[in-house]
């Protein structure tokens, strides 16, 4: 009888480690965020310190009052943890390839991440926000937004079980509006989202064009995209028709037993 391990072993090499490699990179650089923002850390005595300001802290032994510009060892200390994060997910995914979990969440949860990760930490940091406290600024104001993540992660349900009834030149179609419509979002609340409290996490490049300068935090729908793309190549080589799999089970099973 086939087992899942059977299954992930027909998913190419190329398609396994594309996606493990973008997960890797793209859940710590979120988690990173949400904890910026959730520390609303505003250079104030008793504030709750970020993960990037801990790490700071800890190269440079410098613990007085830090400023809220382009700070050379902050950048390198957010880099710093970013790499190191990434490079601790990816080690433990390899060592735990060959459970049946991994497969399993490589297949589910990557996907959930790289599609809705993004969004639904904007609106955290954007309700989490000092100024989101007045009237009007609530979830039912992004409820046209929540909308929007609950369709893509229908029609990516629909492509992993098989039932994607449209061409992949219509999946491309709509990854690249929904990450459009997100990037769009970040970039149109640019003003009221810096500073929310916590430290500017400024990656290398950022300043090359006016667009990330504004706006640094268009890294993450776009690398959000790209770990899409990985997802579904792992997704499309592991998924398998229940049809499919009922006559490989009864071919095992009409097998003469030895």
């Amino acid at each position: 009888m086939p087992t899942l391990i059977g299954v992930t072993s027909k998913i190419p090499k190329y398609a396994r480690y594309a996606n493990e490699i973008a997960f890797s990179i793209y859940l710590p650089g979120l988690l990173i965020w949400v904890n910026d923002v959730s520390s609303r850390w505003a250079n104030q005595p008793g504030d709750r310190v970020p993960w990037v300001l801990q790490l700071k802290f800890f190269i440079t032994g410098d613990y007085g009052r830090h400023d809220l510009g382009d700070d050379p060892k902050l950048r390198f200390a957010f880099i710093l943890l970013w790499v190191l994060s990434a490079v601790g997910v990816f080690l433990l995914l390899r060592i735990l390839a060959r459970l049946s979990f991994t497969h399993v969440l490589l297949r589910t949860f990557a996907g959930i991440v790289a599609i809705a990760g993004f969004p639904l930490t904007l609106v955290y940091a954007y309700l989490g926000a000092p100024h989101a406290q007045t009237p009007g600024r609530s979830v039912a104001g992004f409820s046209w937004a929540l909308v929007e993540v609950a369709a893509a992660l229908v029609c990516a349900f629909l492509y992993v079980s098989g039932r994607w009834p449209h061409r992949v030149f219509w999946a491309i179609s709509l990854l690249v509006v929904h990450s459009a419509f997100w990037s769009f979002c970040a970039w149109g609340m640019r003003d009221s989202l810096f500073p929310w409290g916590g430290v500017p996490l400024l990656w290398p490049g950022y300043n090359l064009t006016r667009l990330t300068l504004e706006t640094p935090q268009l890294i993450y729908p776009w690398l959000g995209s790209l770990a899409t793309v990985a997802w579904a190549l792992y997704a499309r080589h592991g998924s398998r028709r229940p049809e499919a799999l009922a006559q490989n089970l009864g071919a095992a099973d009409s097998r003469p037993k030895t």
